[in-house]
């Protein structure tokens, strides 16, 4: 069950970094892709790749850094 569990926060992680690093970095291109970009002001979609950015990162390194506390029941 740990592995998969793994496996299902890897993938979504990959997700949501590689949407974030387009939004994030690379405006002319989510402008062109993603229809709702152009709808928005450069700064919100900027905020909006951040946090996709921070919440791929907070799906892995909690566990990868043995920063997780263990559950409360088992």
């Amino acid at each position: 069950m740990n592995i998969a569990l793994w496996i299902v926060q890897g993938l979504l992680a990959l997700m949501f970094i590689t949407a974030g690093t387009m939004k994030a970095f690379q405006y002319e291109k989510a402008k062109t892709s993603l229809p709702w970009v152009k709808d928005s002001s450069k700064g919100l979609v900027t905020f909006i790749g951040v946090s996709e950015l921070l919440g791929g990162l907070g799906l892995i390194l909690p566990q990868a850094t043995g920063v997780v506390e263990p559950p409360l029941f088992n």
